[in-house]
């Protein structure tokens, strides 16, 4: 994806609605009450609230869905996979 000063935000913002529509990203257990998200955004969960209009991480993902998450779910984390990282 190329970024664009003009368009920066509806591009980030559209990125972070294809991450949140994603299972390996966000999965919800409707079962349990819980929502198990990527744990990148347990490692930086005062960025992402902060960059938001949000008082915690439900309420961050929620602005990116349709579809909310009860405020009273339990937020658990998918490991990060660090290999997306290293380079071929």
């Amino acid at each position: 994806v190329a970024f664009d000063a003009e368009t920066l935000d509806e591009t980030l913002d559209a990125l972070t609605i294809e991450f949140f529509s994603k299972e390996k990203h966000l999965r919800l257990n409707r079962e349990k009450q819980q929502v198990w998200v990527s744990e990148i955004l347990k490692f930086y969960t005062k960025d992402f609230v902060a960059s938001g209009k949000a008082n915690d991480l439900i309420g961050y993902i929620n602005q990116y869905r349709d579809e909310k998450i009860p405020a009273d779910w339990q937020v658990k984390f998918i490991d990060y996979d660090w290999t997306i990282n290293q380079q071929p």
